[in-house]
C-alpha cells in the first residue's frame, strides 16, 4: 500500500491496531477478514485514509479511517485518528 511509505511505523502500527480493535464490536474477531482500501483526500490537513471493508459469518459492514492534523494550541499541531461504522449493509 503506496499510501504508507511516508508515514512513521508508529502510524502503520496504530491502524493496524485500530483495525485489529475499533471494529467489529461485537462480531467474532475470529470469523473478520478485511480488505484495506487506501484513498487520496483533497483535504491537506487530512494525512492518510482509507476505506476498510469487514467481511463476518453475519454478513459485511464499511468503516472509514481518517489520519487528520490537529491545531493543538498552543502546542502546535498533533495527529489524530478518526473513524466511522457504516451499518447499511
Amino acid at each position: 500500500m503506496s499510501n504508507w511509505v511516508d508515514l512513521p511505523d508508529s502510524v502503520n502500527d496504530e491502524l493496524i491496531y485500530l483495525l485489529a480493535t475499533r471494529y467489529p464490536e461485537l462480531e467474532n474477531e475470529s470469523s473478520v477478514n478485511r480488505t484495506i482500501s487506501p484513498t487520496k483526500s483533497k483535504e491537506p490537513k487530512v494525512r492518510y485514509e482509507a476505506q476498510v471493508r469487514y467481511f463476518t459469518k453475519e454478513g459485511s459492514f464499511s468503516a472509514f479511517f481518517q489520519y487528520v492534523e490537529v491545531n493543538n494550541y498552543p502546542n502546535g499541531y498533533t495527529y489524530s485518528w478518526y473513524s466511522a461504522r457504516d451499518d447499511a449493509d
